[in-house]
């Protein structure tokens, strides 16, 4: 063993031998540095405002220059005729000094990345011996291709089945169901979703007649773990889903507890036809339209109608006259959210043992009552049913936020799409709490994730655009806010927002002027937000007022790209007055 600096010394002399070892040396160093870097690439490159590919480039690049530089000063250095550590004549280490000095310049971004900003870029490694599987949506093999919102719910119902498995890990519904009609390879899809093996299948109905063929494959190793097809009537299917979700659980050797069937049991109908119209509903309900709304509520009425005990549709009912009373003039709100809550109710009492019926009731209680007592014990009672109920998660870090446990919220957060990777939804709430912390670097990384998973979704835009405006760019955040993807309300108040930074008062006050008269009844706090921006607190807090008397979604945070009031950092500078903490006291929010 050679004391260190002996080490040290012959590594020198490689390094600055003759032609082929100082090629050789710096190929070595430029190897270990691109390794290092090309882990964290994707990461740098976001850092950076990047192109994913730009840090590879700029890889292949250096590789040439590094070459050369080690050919180049070990060259010098031979030449100069200095002593070695070892007697040979040399010079110094300049060309040593310049590689490692390279090697630390691109190693360090991703280094830097990676433990200054651990909190979203280091995925939770999944432990050792603990299976894991992702469900993906089944594909529609009927004659008329039109059963797609079916074969959904049948893999819905059976990844819904194996997440009551105890000791089971199961990807989130919304990351599993991402990959619908990508083509992407198995191996693929379980990197990104963290999983060991994967289910796929597909589904061909024929009037009352079904056709379920399943596989289960080791992801990594890309063999057939278990693979079956079924044909049964169509009054059997929940039969066929609970044999499915048998035979995954016991080829992962996953033990079946004897609670499981009773759980699995209380998401279930008795009629066929009601399960039918619940299925189309949930389709119609992920669209997030008025139109595709009600016709989830004609649905859903029709489900509750053939089978009144039907705990799961009454909780989805419950969301879509939630969701109903947000498009709905002030007259028509309290109406709706009533029968919301009615329904919410309607789903617990029929479905007390499942998760989501519980979350949704706590979601309404924050939502309509601003009951936030009622709302820790709901969404308490769903974590315990089941810690890694995605909803019940959200629903948590939702609560957290409204009452300004900023940290607290992010924590459950990160959990959320720890379970759901490709939560759109859950990327967006993230970037808006560290919005809410300050954490410039963190929130640009979440929005980051949101754009890998929805690049034209114009919830990201609209964020992309307040981004800019933080930032001081408002020419920027104006391009992004006349986007065709921006909605009109979000366009107007993004648009007065950008003018008024650009010194363009009167067009600023047009396009708000063009949002008050438009959308009053349905976005006061949006507005409030807009007044506020401008610097008029006067205004502000007349439509903070207004949103209160509309019991408007967004004072408390509904959507997960609005910020609720407490922390919105457009209010931020009404803090010190009265009326605001009067305005927290009215909502049932302490003002500290």
């Amino acid at each position: 063993m050679y004391p260190l600096e002996g080490c040290l010394g012959r590594f020198e002399e490689f390094m600055t031998g003759p032609g082929p070892r100082r090629v050789a040396g710096a190929l070595l160093v430029w190897g270990v540095v691109a390794l290092v870097v090309l882990r964290f690439h994707e990461h740098i490159a976001t850092r950076l405002n990047l192109p994913p590919w730009s840090v590879a480039v700029a890889l292949g690049i250096g590789f040439p220059v590094s070459v050369a530089l080690g050919w180049r000063f070990g060259g010098s250095r031979a030449r100069s005729g200095a002593p070695t550590r070892s007697g040979t004549p040399t010079a110094g280490a300049p060309g040593l000094a310049v590689l490692v000095l390279l090697g630390f310049a691109a190693a360090a971004p991703g280094l830097v990345y990676f433990f200054a900003w651990p909190e979203v870029t280091r995925e939770p490694a999944l432990p050792a011996g603990v299976p894991s599987v992702a469900v993906l949506p089944f594909t529609d093999m009927s004659p008329s291709k039109d059963q797609e919102y079916f074969a959904d719910g049948v893999a819905e119902e059976i990844l819904n089945s194996l997440a009551q498995v105890e000791g089971l890990r199961v990807a989130g519904r919304t990351s599993s169901f991402a990959f619908k009609g990508k083509g992407e390879d198995l191996s693929t899809i379980a990197r990104k979703l963290r999983v060991k093996s994967v289910l796929e299948g597909s589904v061909r109905k024929e009037g009352n007649r079904v056709r379920i063929t399943a596989q289960l494959v080791n992801a990594a190793e890309g063999y057939h773990l278990w693979s079956r097809t079924f044909e049964r009537d169509l009054s059997d299917v929940f039969a066929v889903q609970d044999d499915i979700a048998r035979a995954v659980a016991e080829a992962l050797q996953v033990r079946l507890q004897p609670t499981w069937e009773t759980s699995i049991r209380g998401r279930r109908t008795a009629s066929p036809d009601a399960h039918e119209h619940y299925l189309r509903a949930v389709l119609l309900l992920g669209r997030y339209r008025l139109r595709e709304t009600m016709q989830a509520q004609a649905e859903l009425g029709q489900a509750v109608e053939l089978d009144p005990g039907y705990g799961l549709a009454w909780s989805e009912l419950a969301a879509t006259w939630a969701l109903l009373s947000d498009w709905a003039t002030p007259a028509e709100q309290p109406g709706l959210q009533r029968r919301a809550m009615e329904a919410a109710d309607k789903g617990v009492e029929l479905a007390p043992d499942q998760a989501d019926t519980w979350a949704r009731r706590g979601l309404l209680r924050m939502q309509v009552a601003w009951d936030w007592g009622g709302a820790v014990g709901d969404i308490d009672r769903a974590l315990a049913i089941n810690p890694r109920d995605v909803s019940a998660n959200e629903a948590r870090s939702r609560l957290l936020a409204v009452r300004g446990q900023i940290p607290e919220a992010i924590a459950m957060a990160n959990r959320v799409v720890s379970i759901d990777p490709l939560s759109l939804s859950g990327w967006l709430r993230l970037h808006a709490l560290q919005v809410a912390r300050g954490d410039p670097a963190r929130a640009r990384e979440a929005l980051a994730q949101a754009e890998a998973v929805s690049p034209a979704s114009y919830q990201v835009i609209v964020l992309r655009a307040r981004a800019e405006l933080d930032a001081g760019r408002p020419a920027s955040a104006l391009t992004l806010a006349r986007r065709p993807e921006v909605p009109e309300d979000s366009r107007f108040l993004l648009t007065a927002l950008a003018l008024h930074a650009l010194g363009r008062a009167d067009d600023s006050a047009r396009e708000l002027e063009l949002l008050s008269g438009g959308y009053a009844d349905t976005e006061a706090y949006q507005i409030a937000e807009a007044h506020a921006g401008r610097g008029d607190g006067e205004r502000a807090f007349e439509w903070l007022e207004r949103a209160w008397r509309q019991r408007d979604g967004g004072l408390v945070g509904v959507l997960p790209w609005v910020s609720p009031v407490k922390w919105n950092p457009a209010f931020r500078g009404l803090h010190g007055d009265p009326r605001f903490t009067a305005l927290l006291g009215k909502l049932n929010l302490p003002a500290d």
